[in-house]
């Protein structure tokens, strides 16, 4: 029922629309979009469709897209000569040398040439008619349904003696096709071998037809002298034809013109027609001559020469039409079909059988010889005379085809050819009809629903075996989806179930649902026959109830395979055992650290049906875990997370929730484990590179011991860091890797990568170009883990599957890295989730599952990696503070670590910076100290918002490179740019973060691209300047992300992404002015208290601690 494409052909909103318009109206209604040259589609009332197809044309689409009938009537149209209303385009000349008789379609076309001077011709009909084109020879074309004919009349004998009427050469040319001989004719075939044109065997006919009586004529049925067709008594021979490279050559018959019977005219005949549907006629008379598309009419049954002689010799006929089966049609349940045949004469209006055979299929090479042998089955047989002078005149006959159709759409044939023959064929008065080539063949058609999908029960998909769902429900609901392909409203969804004896299956019992539309659910509850243990398994079938003219009966699909249950209708009724192998239950002692992965072992405590357990360090837990068999244990790596979230490296007590599950998803009572969590440990290896110049052994500045100094080879040590120095303090330095060469490397591991662990750094990275790893754990093929940059990529932390030859690569990865500019990495294996982490800059940045980690054996090493055997990805660029921690360090814990405090100033009745580096401020115009916002004395800083400012002697951050400032300020009104924070370059300020007086008052954080006033700007503005409240503002200069941040009271609310360069501004760090056009400017109205600066972009998280 679909097509070859796998689509539904009858599937769109205007079969949809057809089907409903002829349920409303209860009569068949045409699908329009759906008609074609030779079909209609119509839908019925019952939801049935009928196809109605005809051997030729009777209909063509005009430009516009209505149709109109087929005319085969010729009108001159410019040089050429058309059909009215024809589906093919045919085209003759209107008169010259060197002209042909062309026909095309669908992009192929044929053309015959006609090797005459060519007078204008004379229109008849289809037909045109060009005189003396020899002496004495007439030709003439006659459009055809699907092609046309050409004949030359040779009026006389004298025209007959003509020598160039013993071989006719015809210039013949393709377009998109192939011509080949088949039989005595020709075919022309496209690229994919399909016959697209096609020209039986060519013949010859006389004129003795004519002398005929008209008692003859009627008995025969002759019909009147056409030039494209021999009548009745007609003496026939057959011509040879042969095609070679750009022609046709004719052979007319020599001996049948000069034969003295022979009656003039004669008439040579060669056709080209389409082989979109074929019918022939064949003879036993003429048993290997073609017939094949013949006009007009055509006779059937014996026609005996002893009984009428214009029969001109003893011969039976039969007619044959292939009509191709539309693909709506096959796969479906034929109702009924039916053939029908014009017929315009019988021997006498005494009533004889015809019979309907399904025979085997024809071509333009069909003749009685290879034909008559095919007729395998006769499908029905219809009594009848219809004739001129009769009760019943000439007219349709209609014969059941019903068996014939019905097999073609089972079969998926597609074509169906149907014969019709003489009931008797020993007796001329008995059977001799005449039929016209324009036979019908209607057929209607239901088209039975699909196999149901979707198919479940309680809501649990369709299993068998082991993996059938067990069930809690001693009633349980099956469902499954109902589709047809037709828009039925009335399918019924038919269930049946059946229970395992343990031995065997046995039928329990069967339901149905009625009354759905296609894409509909059908559901049936079991009421009652389940217990408890019990097996079953069931499966659906869709029926579709059909009723046509007074039968009815129903269309139903496969049933659908089966699927089963268990039922478990008791739950757990004891709660889990829990224990650890390292997290005890004495509250009197402390276990294990935050974020330390352990074992925990989860037992069914006896329960023999146990599936699996949930746990989770809330209540209620939420995560699965499956036992490997009923009632097994099952032992997990889980992390415990802090207790404390607002204090993540503190411990306490900690509560692990359990419950058993059975197979139905019931939980047992819950099992709360209880115990004391030990506050995070500090790492286990800590390289701050800070060693001066020259160094080669970095230090271990670990607490825990078990120091591994890193050997230093081929780096520079003591580079500039990313904290300025200070009067009291000078920032730390770090290591310049080469790209090539230089690593750091210790004399064993630090970590079991297969346990949980952290590892951070800080990086600064020369080239984006190529591959670079900061930190890796060495191995025999690969690292157990590598911190690194991937070209095209971004930081990475990447694992592998296994040591060895390529392995699987599992890759936590960020999209953003930037040349020169100082970055956080922190990269966590979690083995209690079984999961990789990175994060950029204290902002989780990617991650990915990984649950089969493995061990190194080898050195920690900074500056490289290895893959595949061979060191590699060797750093370029300058790498600072290492850190590494054999457990899981949590968000909130490695939050901090994205920013380095560079100055802190509380004002606390005094200018000084209480952070290492000393970097006081000088007070200037008698800056003042009032109460804070809690009302401590002395507390806070005022400014008078004329000349009053706080300056360091230097600057305090890069602000080249990320760097955070933040503080409590009030504002006290004054009017244009009021600026708290800043700090001084040359001729502008690095930055400004205060507040701005438009058509109103808001804060705003303003960078720009250079140290200059006509330099591009980048503002983030938000909120309201409210005169007299303590605000808390924080500006967040993010070089790796683009982006300037202001958050108020903790919360961010304004970004911009930036583009420009950054810039160093290495003058002072002020607090209550900025310097702009070379001048102090912006000076601040109002209170100023705890200011803190940064190197690094400090996450959100932490400065809503700084606002709390």
């Amino acid at each position: 029922m679909l097509g070859s494409s796998g689509r539904d052909p009858l599937a769109g909103p205007e079969t949809e629309a057809a089907a409903k318009a002829a349920r409303g109206a209860g009569k068949p209604v045409e699908v329009l979009a759906r008609r074609t040259e030779r079909e209609r589609l119509l839908a019925n009332p019952d939801g049935s469709w009928t196809t109605e197809i005809s051997a030729v044309p009777v209909r063509v689409r005009r430009s516009d897209g209505s149709w109109t009938p087929v005319d085969t009537t010729l009108r001159r149209v410019g040089d050429t000569v058309t059909p009215t209303a024809l589906g093919m385009d045919v085209r003759f000349p209107a008169g010259g040398a060197g002209q042909a008789a062309r026909v095309a379609w669908g992009g192929r076309e044929i053309s015959l040439g006609l090797p005459w001077s060519l007078p204008e011709p004379v229109l008849a009909g289809a037909e045109a008619t060009y005189r003396e084109v020899l002496p004495g020879v007439d030709l003439v074309l006659t459009a055809l349904p699907e092609g046309f004919s050409e004949v030359l009349v040779v009026r006389d004998r004298a025209a007959a003696a003509n020598p160039a009427l013993a071989a006719l050469r015809f210039p013949m040319a393709a377009t998109g096709a192939t011509l080949r001989s088949r039989g005595g004719g020709f075919v022309a075939v496209d690229a994919a071998g399909r016959e697209v044109f096609a020209s039986p065997s060519p013949r010859m006919w006389d004129s003795s037809g004519d002398r005929a009586t008209s008692r003859q004529r009627a008995a025969v049925g002759s019909s009147a002298r056409r030039p494209g067709a021999p009548v009745a008594g007609d003496r026939q021979a057959e011509m040879s034809l042969s095609v070679a490279g750009d022609a046709l050559t004719l052979a007319p018959d020599v001996s049948m013109l000069a034969d003295p019977a022979t009656v003039f005219p004669v008439y040579v005949d060669p056709s080209v027609s389409g082989t979109r549907n074929e019918w022939a006629m064949i003879s036993s008379g003429f048993p290997d001559q073609e017939y094949y598309k013949f006009s007009g009419d055509e006779g059937m049954g014996l026609c005996d020469v002893q009984t009428e002689s214009t029969c001109s010799r003893d011969q039976i006929k039969r007619l044959v039409w292939e009509f191709g089966i539309p693909s709506t049609v096959r796969g479906s349940h034929v109702l009924e079909a039916t053939f029908k045949a014009y017929e315009t004469s019988a021997y006498d209006c005494t009533a004889d059988a015809v019979q309907l055979w399904r025979t085997n299929s024809i071509s333009s090479a069909t003749n009685w010889s290879n034909h008559s042998g095919g007729w395998s089955q006769q499908l029905s047989s219809v009594t009848v005379a219809r004739k001129s002078g009769c009760s019943l005149g000439a007219g349709w006959v209609e014969f059941n085809a019903t068996t014939g159709a019905d097999q073609a759409a089972d079969g998926s044939w597609s074509t169906l050819t149907l014969g019709l023959k003489a009931g008797s064929e020993s007796s001329m008065p008995g059977g001799w009809k005449r039929f016209r080539y324009d036979a019908a063949l209607s057929i209607t058609f239901n088209r039975a629903p699909a196999v149901p999908t979707s198919l479940s029960v309680e809501g649990a998909g369709c299993a068998t075996g082991t993996a059938r769902p067990v069930l809690s429900s001693a009633t349980p609901t099956m469902r499954a989806k109902v589709t047809d392909p037709d828009p039925e409203t009335d399918l019924k969804a038919a269930f049946r179930w059946e229970r395992w004896s343990g031995s065997a299956w046995s039928a329990l019992g069967s339901g149905t649902q009625s009354g759905l539309t296609s894409g509909g659910t059908g559901q049936y509850k079991i009421a009652s026959g389940l217990v408890d243990k019990g097996v079953y398994r069931w499966q659906v079938q869709a029926q579709d109830p059909w009723s046509y003219e007074g039968s009815s009966g129903t269309d139903s699909s496969a049933y659908s395979g089966f699927c089963e249950f268990e039922l478990d209708l008791v739950g757990p009724t004891v709660a889990p055992g829990v224990v650890s192998t390292v997290y005890g239950t004495d509250l009197n002692q402390f276990y294990g650290a935050v974020g330390l992965t352990a074992n925990f072992t989860f037992t069914a405590s006896g329960v023999g049906d146990v599936s699996g357990y949930r746990w989770g360090w809330s209540d209620p837990p939420t995560t699965l875990v499956t036992a490997p068999s009923l009632g097994a244990s099952v032992t997990l790596a889980l992390t415990p997370p802090p207790p404390k979230p607002e204090d993540p490296t503190s411990g306490g007590l900690t509560t692990l929730y359990v419950v058993s599950v059975d197979r139905t998803g019931r939980a047992s009572p819950m099992e709360p484990y209880v115990f004391n969590l030990g506050s995070a440990t500090p790492e286990v290896g800590r390289w701050r590179m800070n060693e001066p110049a020259g160094s080669v052994s970095l230090g271990d500045s670990n607490t825990v011991g078990g120091q591994r100094a890193l050997t230093l080879s081929n780096g520079t040590a003591g580079v500039p860091g990313r904290v300025l120095d200070g009067p009291s303090a000078a920032g730390p330095t770090a290591v310049r890797f080469n790209g090539t060469t230089a690593s750091a490397t210790t004399a064993a591991p630090v970590l079991d990568t297969s346990k949980s662990f952290t590892v951070s750094a800080w990086a600064k990275l020369n080239t984006l170009s190529v591959n670079q790893a900061v930190l890796c754990q060495d191995a025999v093929y690969n690292c157990g883990f590598a911190l690194e940059y991937i070209s095209g990529t971004g930081w990475v932390l990447d694992m592998y599957g296994a040591d060895q030859s390529s392995p699987v690569v599992i890759r936590a990865s960020s999209a953003k890295a930037v040349v020169g500019k100082w970055t956080h990495l922190v990269g966590v294996y979690d083995a209690g989730t079984r999961q990789t982490r990175l994060y950029v800059n204290g902002v989780l940045a990617g991650s990915a599952a990984h649950a089969g980690a493995w061990n190194t054996t080898k050195n920690m090493i900074v500056g490289r990696a290895r893959y595949n055997s061979t060191a590699n990805n060797w750093f370029n660029g300058d790498i600072a503070d290492v850190r590494v921690w054999n457990r899981v360090v949590s968000a909130p814990e490695l939050a901090p670590m994205a920013a380095d405090l560079a100055g802190r100033w509380r004002l606390d009745a005094g200018e000084f910076d209480s952070a290492p580096y000393g970097r006081d401020l000088t007070n200037n115009n008698g800056v003042a100290w009032i109460e804070d916002r809690y009302g401590v004395p002395d507390s806070a800083a005022t400014f008078n918002g004329t000349n009053q400012f706080l300056v360091s002697a230097g600057p305090a951050v890069r602000t080249d490179q990320s760097f955070t400032v933040a503080g409590w300020v009030r504002w006290t009104g004054g009017g244009g740019a009021r600026t708290a924070l800043a700090q001084d370059g040359v001729t502008i300020s690095g930055f400004y973060l205060g507040c701005r007086t438009d058509t109103t008052s808001y804060w705003s954080l303003l960078t720009r691209s250079a140290d200059g006033t006509s330099s591009s700007p980048a503002y983030a503005n938000g909120g309201t300047c409210v005169d007299g409240d303590w605000v808390h503002v924080a500006a967040v200069r993010d070089v790796v992300a683009g982006q300037v941040r202001l958050y108020l009271d903790g919360t961010l609310v304004s970004t911009t992404n930036t583009t420009f360069p950054d810039w160093q501004a290495n003058g002072g760090f002020t607090v209550g002015r900025a310097r702009w056009s070379g001048v102090l400017a912006d000076f601040w109205t109002g209170d100023i208290d705890d200011v803190r600066a940064y190197a690094g972009a400090l996450p959100g998280s932490e400065i809503a601690k700084l606002a709390g």
